[in-house]
């Protein structure tokens, strides 16, 4: 009895330790509209009051709580300086649209337009000084962000994205060594758009085996795993661990109406993480392994 309660005792500490391996190595992706300074603007009157600046933390603070992108991704490796996210190809192009479109631009610059109007600034060239720009950020579990600097590849064909911050933080994900045909997994990840620093949703399902090809919105997805895991959009490019808090795969697509959703193996984005080392953009990163 003495022996079971020693092992019982161990496995629970080493399922939290799975968990939170798991949580540490997540990451939350959202784009928001940002004020900067415009450099290129020469004062004429460059005096700041403090309601003015009031009234611009105010601006910024509203803009950066309302996401118009809300997406998942985990840690893949990290150096001193930097971290490799992954997720799903078909975020990065969303996040590509959010930063270069001309749309979003001109949202933006509507956006900024109607909050100086909204509010009274004493100096009336506030309009001049400052722009209002896209923003990419990732944000831990805890609720730490960071800014996405690029994206550094991308996998049409396995809707897979490599994305990368300029700082170093987060746990790196463990590739399971086999498929997890029928295991017991773990997703978490913002599903339907809900994130709250430290309490982010982990749900619970099986793998179920390999679709050899299926076709959502005219894309043909190949060789996918098939999750019994019912998420909604803002799940996509999470992370599916087993119990052991290995990487099985990812989600890039769900089913919401019939509790299904499927994405690309552990070995599929292991494999294109090595293609990746192989490029310019990943030879620090291969220094590293």
């Amino acid at each position: 009895m003495r022996f079971l309660l020693i092992y019982l005792t161990l496995f629970l500490f080493g399922f939290d330790n799975n968990i939170k391996d798991m949580q540490d190595s997540f990451g939350y992706i959202k784009t928001y509209y940002s004020i900067y300074f415009n450099d290129d603007y020469e004062c004429q009157a460059c005096l700041m009051y403090p309601k003015d600046t009031e009234a611009l933390e105010s601006i910024s603070k509203e803009l950066s709580s309302t996401p118009y992108i809300k997406a998942s991704g985990f840690v893949v490796k990290k150096t001193k300086n930097k971290t490799l996210i992954a997720t799903s190809y078909h975020v990065c192009e969303s996040l590509k649209d959010f930063t270069e479109s001309e749309n979003f631009k001109k949202l933006g610059d509507r956006l900024l337009k109607e909050a100086i109007e909204n509010n009274f600034f004493i100096n009336k060239e506030i309009s001049k000084m400052y722009q209002i720009k896209p923003k990419i950020s990732i944000l831990e579990f805890d609720g730490t962000p960071h800014l996405i600097n690029k994206i550094v590849f991308e996998n049409l064909e396995n809707d897979i994205c490599f994305l990368e911050s300029d700082d170093s933080w987060g746990k790196e994900i463990k590739f399971a060594n086999k498929q997890c045909y029928y295991e017991k997994v773990l997703n978490i990840s913002a599903s339907g758009g809900f994130y709250e620093p430290g309490s982010v949703a982990i749900r619970e399902g099986y793998v179920n085996s390999t679709i050899k090809e299926t076709e959502v919105e005219d894309r043909v997805f190949k060789k996918h795993l098939l999750y019994t895991l019912d998420v909604l959009p803002g799940a996509s490019g999470s992370g599916v661990f087993n119990l052991k808090g290995e990487l099985c795969g990812n989600i890039n697509v769900s089913y919401h109406k019939i509790g299904v959703s499927f994405g690309a193996s552990s070995q599929i984005i292991f494999s294109l993480y090595q293609n990746f080392l192989k490029t310019p953009e990943g030879s620090s990163y291969a220094s590293k392994e």
